[in-house]
């Protein structure tokens, strides 16, 4: 689980920059003449990037739910052992 996270975390971070250049294509296409070609480049671009958004959300939340469960199955390990401790 831990390191299933910690894995989910850097694809969800490592899919931000790729964000800036989907949004920096999207920029470009305003200087395009042709407004068929332009709406067929946007809407390519629009489905990517919403795609990507789909799967940060899906990843974000894998890797919140993995650590939190991680981190309290340790906390539980602790103070069971901490209690075993005292009482011996």
């Amino acid at each position: 689980m831990f390191y299933l996270g910690h894995l989910c975390a850097i694809l969800m971070g490592g899919a931000l920059p790729v964000f800036q250049i989907f949004l920096a294509d999207s920029f470009d296409t305003f200087g395009v003449p042709d407004k068929e070609e332009q709406m067929r480049k946007i809407k390519k671009i629009t489905i990517i990037v919403c795609s990507m958004a789909a799967g940060m959300w899906v990843l974000g939340y894998m890797y919140w739910v993995m650590l939190s469960q991680f981190s309290l199955r340790i906390t539980r390990r602790i103070k069971k052992e901490y209690l075993e401790a005292i009482l011996r």
